[in-house]
């Protein structure tokens, strides 16, 4: 009985022929009517499209005895459900298994053949990149970039453009696989340069503000002033009026008349240092208010406050003005 390859049922329905048919012939195998009813039924589920089912009544036939037909038609079941990996492991048992007369040896390695052909169409391939550094991405054809870490990439048979990236650096492949092929791919990229830190200038600390700084002078100034007039009058005003007394008391009118002048230019003068100091030092001691109330962040260009200190006869003051 000679059966077309494209059918597993043929193949199976072979082995119904009773046992003494395989006996004849000490090369080949005996069949038992269990093992011809399993491998018929799992023929008919295989050509139904039932692979799982079929794949448990040949592995229920090999249980009682091995049969190449029986392996062949396995891993037939097996390819067509994807199990690619299993699929091969049976069809290696093939050529060694106890084997069946018909269908023949031969017959069945034309078959095996043209079964392990149909894998290269049927079973998934995997790409293989190794990167020689990290940071780099691979992008297989119109897929979404991945990282290169080595790892396999499972694909359908087929041709692929592999792209590989890092930084303004790039390089491509392309590469056909087959199904359970692994297609290795090597990419070495120079390391890009280090970016150079960035330098940051610091714009020097401004001081205070101009309201800041006028205070703190005005109120030096003014501290100074008042300072110099309280000096005057204890070490020079002081001891010359004790003088002018003695000298009124004594008739002495010429030291009187001397005496009496030097004072009264003495005492305008501590009087001038006095109020000019005091003005002052208000006017300072203003200015750091203002200064503070303001945040520090007046400037010449948008003045709010106006302090202009003044002198007049016998009397003195602070004016001012406030713009916003």
């Amino acid at each position: 009985m000679r059966c077309v390859p494209s059918l597993t049922i043929c193949l199976l329905f072979s082995l119904a022929w009773p046992a003494t048919l395989f006996a004849q012939d000490e090369d080949y195998a005996t069949v038992t009517e269990a093992q011809a009813q399993l491998n018929a039924e799992g023929a008919r589920l295989a050509g139904e499209g039932e692979h799982e089912k079929a794949i448990q009544l040949f592995k229920s036939s090999l249980e009682l005895d091995q049969l190449n037909i029986t392996y062949l038609n396995l891993g037939r079941s097996l390819a067509k459900l994807g199990r690619c990996e299993e699929a091969v492991a049976a069809y290696d048992q093939v050529p060694t298994a106890p084997k069946v007369k018909v269908p023949t040896p031969e017959e069945l390695k034309s078959i095996l053949e043209g079964y392990k052909a149909d894998l290269a169409f049927q079973c998934p391939a995997r790409i293989v990149v190794n990167c020689n550094l990290e940071g780099i991405t691979l992008q297989l054809d119109e897929q979404a970039p991945v990282a290169c870490d080595g790892q396999a990439l499972s694909v359908s048979p087929g041709s692929y453009t592999v792209l590989g990236k890092l930084g303004e650096q790039s390089m491509s492949f392309t590469v056909s696989v087959k199904g359970l092929e692994q297609a290795d791919i090597n990419m070495s990229f120079v390391r890009p340069p280090l970016a150079p830190e960035p330098i940051v200038i610091h714009a020097p600390d401004e001081g205070p503000g101009w309201l800041a700084t006028g205070g703190w002078i005005a109120t030096g100034v003014g501290a100074t002033l008042l300072a110099t007039s309280l000096v005057v009058d204890l070490a020079v005003l002081t001891p010359m009026y004790d003088d002018f007394q003695q000298a009124a008391d004594a008739g002495d009118q010429r030291a009187y008349g001397s005496l009496k002048g030097t004072l009264q230019d003495g005492q305008g003068v501590n009087v001038g240092l006095m109020v000019g100091g005091g003005v002052i030092l208000v006017a300072g001691a203003s200015l750091l208010v203002v200064d503070l109330l303001s945040g520090g962040e007046a400037t010449e260009e948008a003045t709010p406050v106006t302090l202009v200190p003044w002198l007049g006869q016998g009397t003195g003051g602070l004016a001012g003005a406030l713009r916003w």
